[in-house]
């Protein structure tokens, strides 16, 4: 009998008229650290886990983002399986994700990470340009403004994740 989780994958993706092979459902049901590459179904799954997440997640927002159910699932899910598997950890991404979004904080914070990473890059190209072409003070001072912009955005991006992780770990111990 499969799995909650990936009868609602499965589901999602026929509404999508993409199909799972039975040997792909019986995959998702297997040990998140699983290692066979003889395994076709385990490749082909692993391979398009960025398009199976989308269908996950839209179930997650039309079912009005059940988090309770969906933690439960999530938890009878790695009991019976004894530790993650490859569905389990995907909601528990798509559970992720819905915390991530409704926190104003870790969106701004993502934001400006991604903001001021591009704004560094683009700085620090255009001190190198300006380095070649017979500028190097002015150049040099693009650059190292770029660089504090990569450096800040990087704090940025571990202060969102860092929001994330204590969200989630809230929402975790409020389900225990």
């Amino acid at each position: 009998m499969p799995s909650p989780l990936a009868a609602i994958l499965r589901d999602e993706l026929a509404a999508q008229r993409t199909f799972l092979s039975t040997d792909e459902e019986r995959a998702l049901e297997r040990p998140a650290t699983y290692e066979n590459e003889d395994d076709l179904a385990w490749e082909r799954l692993r391979g398009r886990r960025s398009w199976l997440f989308p269908p996950l997640r839209d179930r997650f927002i039309r079912d009005k983002r059940p988090m309770a159910q969906w933690q439960a699932m999530i938890a009878a899910e790695e009991a019976a399986a004894g530790g993650p598997t490859f569905i389990s950890q995907m909601a528990e991404q798509v559970l992720e994700w819905a915390v991530c979004t409704s926190d104003r904080g870790a969106m701004m914070a993502g934001f400006a990470a991604r903001a001021l990473r591009w704004l560094g890059i683009i700085l620090i190209a255009l001190g190198a340009y300006s380095w070649s072409t017979g500028s190097p003070t002015p150049g040099a001072i693009a650059a190292g403004i770029g660089a504090a912009f990569v450096l800040a955005g990087r704090a940025a991006g571990r202060f969102g994740k860092r929001l994330a992780a204590q969200l989630m770990a809230r929402v975790r111990g409020a389900a225990a």
